[in-house]
């Protein structure tokens, strides 16, 4: 692995959204839950730009967006909330069952969320929604700094972590970093598994 030189870790500015939405919208575009949900390469990446931009909208008012740059490049995004009683739920951008209009790979993924909420923990906690990291950059260490370097503001806070990891190797990835599967892996409507994991200072 060779690390960058000059990686800096910081808050995102709206500025930086559209280059942040790149960045997610790439690293998520083969992804096997997205590619469940929307077989189709060039309706995936339009979608996935769309859905990426309002996100990032969101989390700005919401939640945390950390990034990771080198030389000025986003080389790495990261999308955490803090779930309390009365958080605004993530994923309210999606379409409702009954909704029209919209593409079905929205359906798909608004239904496969109803699943996933019902594992998460009601305590406390902050959720890692998404890490990605730039095409071309990726083990260089980007997103293990990006996760590691908002641990330790948890760990001062005594605040555990929660998220989903979307295939076998990023599963790994956060077992390294000191993840423990929350149960089963979660399956549903026909996609691929995902896996729910729990992190819990000094662990």
């Amino acid at each position: 692995m060779i690390a960058l030189a000059n990686l800096v870790i910081r808050d995102a500015h709206p500025h930086d959204h559209p280059a942040a939405a790149e960045v997610l919208a790439a690293a998520f575009g083969d992804s096997p839950v997205v590619g469940w949900a929307q077989p189709n390469p060039a309706a995936r990446a339009a979608q996935l730009g769309f859905y990426f931009t309002a996100l990032l909208r969101h989390t700005g008012v919401h939640g945390t967006i950390r990034l990771a740059t080198a030389d000025t490049r986003i080389v790495g995004v990261a999308l955490w909330y803090r779930h309390t009683a009365g958080e605004t739920g993530l994923h309210d951008l999606l379409p409702a069952n009954g909704d029209s209009g919209v593409p079905e790979s929205l359906h798909r993924l608004a239904r496969l969320e109803h699943l996933l909420r019902k594992r998460r923990p009601v305590e406390p906690h902050h959720y890692l929604a998404y890490l990605g990291v730039a095409t071309g950059e990726q083990n260089r260490g980007i997103g293990t700094t990006l996760v590691s370097e908002y641990h330790d503001t948890l760990s001062a806070a005594g605040m555990p972590a929660y998220l989903e990891a979307n295939d076998p190797r990023n599963r790994a990835l956060y077992a390294r970093l000191g993840y423990a599967d929350h149960g089963a892996a979660i399956t549903g409507h026909g996609g691929p598994p995902v896996y729910p994991m729990r992190w819990t200072p000094g662990r």
